[in-house]
């Protein structure tokens, strides 16, 4: 009976062990679109930066306004740049501070994302520990049942002589 409760549970932390990797895996591909989100910003910040003005200080660009649509226009070159510090707050900051803060957001998100793996590697190392041996007591249990029946099966046909 204790090898039972045993098995049962090894099976419970199997779907534990599975729920959690696909919720970590949905937190992953978040962590991943943010780093991606981040590098985009701290591209354009810097070509921005680096596109040298007309004589009258405009920059011309080219605004995405949907799926596929752009407007063409001039602009001033920004001396400050718009940028997201997290949970809808934004800040306005000079590029160089900029760079910096999204640089940081940029390790943080990269260190969470290495966690992430991390412990999805672990609960997969677990789980195929887990199912390998359980893989081996469902053989062991079917040779069981198998020899048994044998056994019944002989025993009738004694019965029969």
């Amino acid at each position: 009976m204790m090898e039972n409760d045993d098995t049962q549970q090894m099976a419970y932390f199997l779907q534990f062990a599975q729920d959690q990797l696909k919720e970590l895996d949905v937190q992953r591909q978040v962590v991943e679109q943010g780093i991606q989100d981040i590098s985009s910003t701290m591209f354009t910040i810097e070509k921005l930066d680096k596109e040298p003005a007309d004589e009258n200080g405009t920059l011309n660009a080219i605004i995405p306004v949907g799926a596929g649509g752009f407007i063409r226009t001039s602009m001033q070159k920004p001396a400050f740049y718009t940028i997201s510090i997290g949970a809808k707050y934004f800040m306005e900051t000079d590029y160089e501070t900029g760079t910096k803060i999204l640089g940081a957001q940029k390790e943080k998100m990269v260190s969470t994302l290495g966690i992430i793996d991390q412990r999805m590697k672990q609960l997969a190392e677990q789980s195929e520990k887990i199912r390998s041996t359980l893989e081996q007591r469902i053989q062991a249990i079917k040779s069981d049942t198998g020899a048994a029946t044998r056994v019944s099966q002989s025993d009738q046909g004694d019965d029969e002589s």
